[in-house]
């Protein structure tokens, strides 16, 4: 199985699902929940990237 670099690379679709649901009611929940989006997207910024610009 290719990774997620790897599937870009050779421009297959790829179909991305979420793992997993939140809800935030509190600002500080919202906070954390950015945080954590943030810091996911930084770290798979070129793949994200890849997929886009296919």
């Amino acid at each position: 199985m290719l990774t997620l670099e790897q599937q870009a690379a050779t421009h297959q679709r790829i179909m991305i699902r979420p793992k997993v649901t939140v809800q935030a009611r509190t600002p500080e929940q919202k906070r954390v929940v950015t945080e954590v989006v943030r810091r996911v997207i930084s770290e798979h910024h070129a793949v994200l990237l890849a997929l886009k610009d296919r």
